[in-house]
């Protein structure tokens, strides 16, 4: 028995000389490059065997039989593996997100002369040029190429950075597709671990636990997990309430073309592990299989966490908020120089009626051809020769002047105008005969007269033309350019504050045969950004529908409220049937509807072809969604809360140049706020690993300031003190077996004694 005990004692440092040599033996492979705990340092829990009990006829005697291995435990902690996962998600977010801003960043302001801004301020400056310069055209001519020349650099800088963004959104798209490949293999390897955990029962776990720990620290980068875990240390994990693995095996993520905000991109699916009701199972020699039931879920916005979740936030989000911002800069400018321009007259006298640029925005913008083949085509003067009646004006470089004035102009709300098309009948109006001359449907009187922004213009309609007309309006009026355009036959009025225009003498009143109202034309084209033909808003369908019919450029709020020029129009809570907010499941009309009943003076559409309605607006083209709302007085839209006025596109309310400045302004504060929470979210994760380490791992380098995990020279101390038992132990059954030999003699009879050898050795 005394022998027995030692060897048992023996067998028991031998075990524990086996887990300190697999401790030693991960001292340079403890932690990945991502800091993540690989390997757990082991250690050994013993206890005493079960006595023997003997009884000598008056009471028993317990009989010790040496230590017994209870169990194999690691050091790490559960609680911090929890912590570490959860930390990972968020610096699995940031981290995409980090990258993809610095990378818009490079795009839009990779320098200060190359940015939407500075080539806008040299259009503009061009411009200030021409206007500038004599009227002669042969004088003119280096400045009408130097015009040509700042719209083209405006132009081609304006697309390159659209499709850099647009580019960079479809890269993302396929990342997020090789991410979710990434996350169904760490799920079948969880299903796989689990497999081995529910059939290793009398052998170490211990690497199946730490394979199984390590599976769930990668998958957590990837996606926001919940886990619990089982007897055997099995792992459930769970997306929301969905079961990604579970004890019948792991379920899988898949893209679906579901994807309201584009067609073109991908969302994510779940299908769930085989159970009655669900798609994937595991199975050791089989691998994963399908089972005859499929339930298949879109969980795309229960992502939140992980590189999937930043994946899906910098494309939906970040890259399509950018794309947009270079969008309404481009459409702006282009809509507002095309219109002041088609207005103007070329050098030769004669009514210019072209285009500048051409294209629907950011996307194909690009300067005219004709203009860039003849710069003589190139508009300047607001008065010229119309069917060979000369304007009573002297020429003048109106046109160029106020397109010098460009980065001042409104963005989307052109106060005062633009109007809808002039109500004339037969023949063209020509805008340098007498106004009373003309075929209007509202004949104006003979003399009349209208207060634009506190100033009275009077004018006499019998002796004045609309050249004249527009002239003493631009010249008197602070602030506002006043343009009529023969081709479309339009007024349009600009000014980069709100303009209040009030009716005077004469009937039909000024706005009545002018047909001028207040106008906020949306700068978001609402349908999606690849092609203007792709699907169009469905004005009666809920806001978050997946149909892909309808599709948004920006994502609305799930709910919110805003006002319309000091009137409520959406509480922030319910207050009637007629007043309550609105959700993502209200629809445009049911908007449109509501603005009408509580400002009734404002009309809010959906345009859904808006160059059926403004020729000049998105360069002609069709099949473009714009949201609009008409008023007699300018309009302010404020949103109380949510994005209305963003997914509608009416918020851009300010100068050109101001709507250029803010996308500079927006990406350094995105990049430096982003970095600051990447740093503060990656050093918090680093902090968590270096404490499981510090309780798990193994130094790789001395103690001491800096080092994290177990001193090498602890666990070899730890070694040697083992080992000391055990040949300590060793001696003890040589001196037993020394005993037993002498009592063998004692009683008679021979003995064949064995001398056990201490072996004395160092561990290094």
């Amino acid at each position: 028995m005394g022998i027995d005990t030692i060897t048992r004692s023996l067998q028991v440092q031998q075990l524990n000389q086996d887990i300190i040599a697999e401790n030693l033996a991960n001292a340079g492979s403890s932690v990945d490059a991502n800091g993540y705990l690989v390997h757990s340092l082991q250690e050994f829990n013993t206890a005493s065997g079960s006595p023997i009990i003997i009884n000598n006829g008056v009471q028993n005697f317990a009989i010790g039989t040496g230590p017994q291995v209870s169990q194999i435990t690691r050091y790490r902690s559960l609680y911090l593996d929890g912590q570490i996962q959860q930390q990972s998600s968020v610096v699995g977010n940031d981290e995409i997100l980090n990258s993809v801003l610095n990378q818009v960043n490079s795009i839009i302001n990779s320098s200060a002369t190359s940015t939407l801004s500075s080539a806008l301020n040299n259009f503009a400056a061009a411009w200030q040029a021409l206007g500038a310069a004599p009227v002669a055209p042969a004088t003119d001519a280096t400045n009408r190429q130097a015009v040509v020349a700042a719209g083209t650099a405006f132009a081609d800088m304006a697309r390159s950075q659209y499709s850099q963004l647009q580019t960079l959104e479809v890269n993302m798209d396929g990342q997020v597709t090789q991410t979710i490949g990434n996350i169904n293999q760490l799920l079948q390897q969880l299903a796989s671990i689990n497999y081995q955990l529910n059939n290793s029962q009398g052998s170490n776990p211990n690497d199946l636990l730490d394979a199984r720990d390590y599976a769930l620290d990668q998958l957590s980068r990837l996606i926001n997990i919940q886990t619990t875990f089982g007897n055997n240390g099995t792992a459930n994990v769970f997306l929301g309430g969905l079961d990604l693995v579970n004890s019948y095996g792991a379920g899988s993520l898949t893209t679906n073309a579901n994807n309201s905000h584009n067609p073109n991109l991908v969302s994510v699916s779940y299908q769930g592990p085989a159970n009655p009701n669900s798609l994937m199972y595991y199975t050791p020699s089989t691998g994963p299989g399908v089972s005859a039931v499929t339930q298949v879920v879109d969980v795309t916005n229960m992502i939140t966490g992980g590189n999937l979740a930043g994946e899906l936030t910098a494309r939906d989000v970040v890259l399509e908020s950018y794309k947009d911002q270079v969008d309404q800069i481009a459409t702006s400018v282009m809509n507002l120089t095309n219109t002041i321009h088609v207005s103007g007259f070329a050098a030769d006298g004669t009514t210019s009626g072209l285009f500048f640029f051409v294209g629907t925005g950011g996307e194909d913008i690009s300067v005219n051809a004709a203009l860039i083949n003849n710069t003589n085509l190139l508009a300047q003067s607001s008065t010229g020769t119309v069917n060979g009646v000369a304007s009573p004006l002297p020429a003048n470089k109106q046109i160029a002047q106020f397109l010098g004035n460009l980065p001042a102009l409104l963005a989307n709300n052109f106060a005062g105008s633009p109007s809808t098309v002039w109500s004339g009948v037969g023949a063209l109006v020509n805008p340098n005969n007498p106004m009373a001359t003309e075929n209007f449907a509202n004949t104006p009187a003979g003399a009349g007269s209208v207060t634009i922004d506190g100033v009275v213009i009077n004018y006499n309609a019998n002796t004045d033309s609309i050249a004249q007309l527009l002239q003493n309006i631009n010249n008197n009026v602070p602030n506002v350019d006043a343009v009529f355009d023969y081709t479309n036959q339009q007024f349009f009025i600009f000014s980069n504050d709100p303009v209040q225009i009030q009716n005077g003498a004469g009937l039909p009143s000024f706005t009545g045969f002018t047909n001028i109202q207040n106008i906020l034309v949306s700068s978001l084209k609402l349908n999606n950004s690849f092609a203007y033909t792709n699907p169009q808003i469905n004005q009666n369908q809920a806001l978050n529908s997946y149909n892909n019919t309808t599709a948004f450029r920006i994502t609305p709020s799930t709910s919110g409220s805003f006002t319309i020029n000091g009137t409520v129009v959406y509480s922030p809570v319910y207050v009637s049937a007629a007043i309550q907010p609105w959700t993502s499941k209200t629809t445009i009309n049911a908007m449109s509807n509501q603005i009408f009943n509580a400002v009734p003076a404002v009309t809010a559409e959906l345009w859904t072809d808006v160059s059926q309605t403004l020729p000049t607006f998105f360069g002609g083209n069709t099949n473009i969604n714009a949201f609009t709302m008409t008023s007699s007085s300018p309009m302010e839209v404020v949103d109380t809360t949510g994005n209305f006025s963003v997914f509608t596109g009416l918020n851009a309310n300010m100068p050109v140049n101001d709507l250029a400045n803010s996308i500079l302004a927006n990406i350094t504060n995105d990049v430096s706020n982003q970095q600051s929470v990447t740093t503060t979210a990656e050093d918090s994760l680093t902090q968590l690993n270096n404490a499981q380490d510090s309780l798990a791992g193994v130094a790789t380098t001395s103690s001491g300031a800096g080092s994290v995990g177990v001193p090498l020279a602890t666990i070899q101390e730890q070694a040697m003190q083992s080992l000391n038992v055990y040949n300590a132990s060793l001696q003890v059954l040589n001196i037993m077996n020394e005993m037993l030999s002498d009592l063998i003699d004692i009683v008679g009879g021979s003995s064949s004694s064995t001398t056990f050898q201490t072996s004395q050795s160092s561990t290094s």
